[in-house]
């Protein structure tokens, strides 16, 4: 990844050897990463009237607070432009489970911290965006979330419980 995206949770959890079928990863997918140009146009060409899509938190921050990868941020910038100049309208998911691994060693969303973390984060997405972006969703839809997360279950792969791997020693 040419922004240094940092470690994230699911990234971290597809290196354990063994948990993850075939040792897939999701670090390329379909690469919207580096076809973003070519994935507007076609949603313009297709008459897609908008598109939502996910910031990653560890790319646009890989420590999860602090320091800014402008690079990675820059990213997000060129993609707002690139579907604004196809005629489709960005819809932004601030937290789509994308969370700095950094931030999950600190606790993870059961830190009381994480609300500060979120909204300076958020702060900076928003400063840096707001002036193309009318439709902000905040997280991932909210049943979903709160099906699979630490606080409501044990069985998702973040789960502290889950994490006694080699390599966190």
């Amino acid at each position: 990844m040419t922004t240094a995206k940092a470690s994230r949770c699911g990234i971290m959890m597809c290196r354990w050897p063994g948990k993850i079928w075939q040792g897939n990863t999701s670090e390329v997918a379909c690469d919207h990463y580096h076809r973003y140009e070519e994935d507007a146009r076609l949603m313009g060409a297709f008459g897609l009237k908008a598109y939502r899509f996910s910031i990653s938190w560890p790319r646009v921050m890989p420590s999860g607070t602090g320091a800014v990868n402008e690079k990675g941020l820059a990213f997000y910038d060129r993609l707002v432009d690139a579907l604004l100049e196809n005629g489709v309208e960005p819809w932004v998911t601030l937290f789509h489970w994308d969370y700095p691994y950094a931030l999950h060693c600190r606790g993870g969303w059961l830190n009381r911290d994480c609300a500060d973390w979120f909204a300076e984060y958020a702060a900076v997405i928003v400063d840096k965006l707001s002036d193309r972006i009318s439709h902000w969703t905040t997280s991932t839809p909210a049943v979903p979330l709160s099906w699979a997360s630490p606080c409501a279950s044990t069985q998702t792969p973040t789960h502290p419980k889950n994490w006694t791997m080699p390599f966190m020693e």
